[in-house]
């Protein structure tokens, strides 16, 4: 090798993960080198969660269009620029990427490599012409879109999340393959920018959420004209007599055919492992990804693995968690660890999912049937009563002693509204201490508190409390 470097932490991938450990690190003093083969910001900054938000912020701006007639305001049928659609999209990821961009990391004193790593033993990375040794290594390469085993889906052209986004034309008709919240989101969004769309998913929409709050999301797009089918086999893929995709599903023992003209694989994930050379550098995986502790070490001591390389979630919250948790164990001794249990995740469709903690079937396989359910209707909260946004509740998961077990909402501004139960969770807080709380009138922040003081307005059924509250009006 003709250029060696040193570092006291080294990071592979510039993700999410990557780039927010990196900044830390170096900032609290230590030598930091990242290696990134792509665009710094990685999969979530290019090609992920913020064009698909800039994308639906889009699509959103059109239903507005469409929904005025409560207002008094004559609705309109939107014209919509499919070429400066995309050129906002791409605009927000320009406007973005200074923040992860080589010269800010530079600015901490972050060495920033191009090109690929691989490992050439426990302590040693290679790139190029390049060798690092570091004290520490940091494996944060993300993953990339799974490729459904399906017959015949090679000789078909489609899409993935990593070509969605140079888009520059209106699908005629799109079929989207998957049933995660990405796949929801993309698929409403395509559909209010004008495109028929068509959703397939394999196996239940959205199985991770709780039926009671992920259903009426599913009927609400139904209602805005799409076509949705879960539990569904795709048997082959071929190209139409149009020259679209013809997809054969059968459901059931029923067989039948979708025709479009475009076909968006919007499945699984497969951690970003294949080149590193793991197995020479001791450290344990398998095609689900990298195996870490609760301290995010692998099975060598000086190396460590964040985000959606360990096969966890692709959520970029939960890696820049881990990367702030990381940086705080590497470069300041900190004995922490990350708080999964704790992570708000959110579906960013209209309405809003969003979720923390346990959901209400999770809670009473733990707690048994002990376990509180607080709900409240965004249809009694004023301001979603002024801005017609009354679709959704708020769904509270208490123990019976009070402490919050988890929170899902569905409706306007969810994904806001989940922050304060996440932090709740992550204290170990009680509904009491939630119901105490002043919220601004009015917002939709109410609909939480109003949830939560049900809990106590029950509480004094049980202690006696109750009936001395019907004699005080005789005193008063």
């Amino acid at each position: 090798m003709s250029d060696e470097q040193k570092a006291d932490i080294c990071i592979l991938g510039g993700g999410a993960a990557g780039v927010t450990l990196a900044a830390g690190a170096a900032q609290l003093g230590a030598k930091v080198t990242l290696i990134e083969r792509g665009q710094l910001g990685g999969e979530n900054l290019n090609r992920g969660t913020v064009p698909s938000k800039a994308l639906i912020a889009a699509s959103r701006q059109a239903q507005n269009a469409r929904n005025t007639r409560g207002f008094g305001i004559t609705p309109l049928t939107p014209v919509i620029n499919f070429r400066a659609v995309a050129e906002h999209i791409q605009s927000v990821i320009s406007t973005i990427a200074p923040n992860e961009s080589a010269e800010r990391l530079a600015g901490f004193g972050v060495r920033v490599i191009r090109g690929n790593a691989r490992f050439h033993a426990g302590d040693v990375v290679a790139v190029g012409d390049k060798q690092v040794t570091a004290r520490t290594f940091v494996i944060a390469t993300g993953s990339s879109p799974a490729i459904p085993a399906i017959a015949g889906l090679e000789r078909v052209p489609y899409l993935t999340n990593e070509t969605l986004f140079a888009n520059t034309i209106r699908f005629d008709h799109l079929l989207v393959y998957g049933g995660s919240g990405v796949a929801l989101e993309l698929a409403q969004a395509y559909l209010r920018l004008g495109s028929k769309v068509t959703l397939i998913a394999p196996g239940r929409f959205l199985p991770e959420y709780d039926p009671e709050l992920s259903q009426p999301l599913v009927a609400r797009m139904r209602d805005e004209g799409m076509v949705l089918a879960e539990g569904v086999s795709c048997d082959r893929i071929e190209t139409s007599d149009t020259g679209g995709v013809r997809m054969h599903v059968s459901k059931d023992g029923d067989v039948d055919r979708v025709d479009a003209t475009h076909l968006l694989i919007c499945d699984q994930r497969v951690p970003n492992i294949q080149d590193l050379n793991l197995e020479i550098a001791g450290v344990a995986h398998n095609d689900k990804g990298i195996r870490v502790s609760s301290q995010l070490r692998t099975t060598n001591k000086h190396i460590y693995a964040l985000g959606d390389v360990t096969g966890g979630p692709p959520y970029a919250s939960l890696a820049r968690h881990q990367a702030g948790v990381l940086t705080r164990r590497l470069a300041l001794g900190a004995n922490t660890a990350a708080r999964p249990d704790a992570l708000p995740v959110v579906i960013f469709t209209d309405p809003e999912l969003a979720h923390v903690g346990m959901t209400e079937t999770e809670a009473r396989k733990r707690h048994g049937a002990s376990v509180r359910v607080l709900r409240w209707p965004f249809s009694q909260n004023d301001r979603a009563i002024a801005e017609r946004r009354t679709d959704g509740f708020a769904k509270i998961v208490a123990s019976k002693s009070g402490r919050i077990l988890g929170a899902t909402i569905i409706g306007v501004n969810a994904g806001d509204l989940i922050q304060m139960w996440s932090m709740a969770v992550s204290s170990g807080l009680t509904v009491d201490k939630v119901a105490r709380s002043i919220a601004p009138y009015p917002t939709y922040a109410e609909t939480s508190l109003r949830a939560a003081q049900g809990y106590t307005l029950e509480r004094p059924s049980q202690t006696g409390v109750r009936g001395f509250l019907r004699l005080l009006p005789r005193f008063s």
